[in-house]
Order: C-alpha cells, then sequence, then structure tokens
C-alpha cells in the first residue's frame, strides 16, 4: 500500500514536471511535439526552421488554390508527381484543407488554443494566407459538385453579377417534361437575390 502510494505519487509529480516543461518551451515558441507541419523541420534546439526541400511545396500548393484549382486537381497534381504530406502519406481532401488553414504558415506558434504572433518563421504572406480563407469559406458553402448527376464545370468559379454570391448548377424539368440545366444564385433559392 506504501509503495503503491509512492508510485501514485510520483507520477503525478512527473506528469506535471512534463507539463511545466512543455509550458515553458511554448512559452519560447519552441517544439512541444507531435507532427511537424509539411514546409517545417526542427533544429537541435528545438525550434522550428523552415525547411527548404519542403516549403517550396506548401507555397505552390497556396498559389494553385488561390489561381482557383480546385483541392481535387492539386490532390491529383501532387499525388502524381509522388510528393506526400508530413506524415509520409499521400495527399486527400482532408490533408489538403488542413494544410492551406494551417496558421504556422503565416508565422503563427499555436499551443493550447494561444496564438503568438511571429513566433515561428513565416512561409506564406498574410495577403495570399487569407486569400485562401476567403475561397476555402466560399468554396464550403457551394454544393459537392460530386453528389450532382450532371457535371456543372463552372460551379465555385461563377458569381451572380448582383449580390456577388456564389452560383450553382440546378436542374430543372419543365411541363413538357423536357430537362433544363442551369446556374442559379444561392441567394435566389432562399429569396434573398432576384
Amino acid at each position: 500500500s506504501v509503495l503503491e502510494g509512492m508510485a501514485e505519487y510520483y507520477s503525478t509529480e512527473l506528469s506535471q514536471k512534463i507539463r511545466r516543461g512543455l509550458d515553458i518551451n511554448a512559452s519560447k515558441c519552441m517544439y512541444t511535439g507531435g507532427g511537424v507541419a509539411l514546409g517545417f523541420r526542427v533544429d537541435e534546439t528545438k525550434h522550428f526552421q523552415i525547411d527548404e526541400a519542403t516549403a517550396p511545396i506548401v507555397r505552390e500548393i497556396f498559389e494553385m488554390y488561390a489561381n482557383g484549382s480546385t483541392i481535387t486537381e492539386i490532390n491529383s497534381m501532387m499525388n502524381s508527381r509522388r510528393i506526400v504530406t508530413s506524415t509520409g502519406s499521400e495527399f486527400n481532401k482532408n490533408s489538403l484543407k488542413t494544410l492551406l488553414k494551417n496558421k504556422r504558415y503565416i508565422g503563427i506558434y499555436t499551443y493550447k488554443g494561444t496564438e503568438t504572433p511571429n513566433g515561428i518563421p513565416r512561409i506564406i504572406d498574410d495577403e495570399l494566407f487569407f486569400r485562401v480563407q476567403e475561397m476555402l469559406e466560399k468554396n464550403k458553402k457551394a454544393p459537392a459538385r460530386a453528389r450532382a448527376k450532371e457535371e456543372y464545370l463552372l460551379t465555385t468559379k461563377l458569381f451572380c453579377g448582383k449580390c456577388k454570391e456564389m452560383m450553382t448548377g440546378y436542374c430543372g424539368t419543365s411541363m413538357t417534361k423536357a430537362k433544363h440545366y442551369y446556374y442559379i444564385c444561392n441567394n435566389r433559392k432562399k429569396k434573398l437575390c432576384n
């Protein structure tokens, strides 16, 4: 019973020391364990540095998305070139979205919900990063093109001239039972635009 109590005390004390050590490292914007984002490496002093071999890939992905490439197109291109994620696996939609939303690329160090600006070297400039965030938010609202039976090539690229909301492919049947395919403003469906 005494030995069990001592073991429990030792275990609790050790976990407190580890947490304290991680908090101290985080206050200095040092690596605290876990995965290292693509484009970065950890040096011998446990600080983040730009990985010159993979940082250009990160810039290319951001620029491709900002210039209108879809996540599927970027995935296909990265996988065809045998470029892998920071964990060594193939790119997929989730890993690419995680990469595009990662604030570390604009120099923000995050630990337990606390953000430290300029805590690590930046790979992407603010203008490009926030333009990509805006596009991700807009594209999230668009219905998935994959669910449509017909292919609407301009979905995520076509916007209403009046309210600037995204337009999506739509199919309707006339009284003569003929099918008509066209684009409609998302706000029109909500009766917010004519």
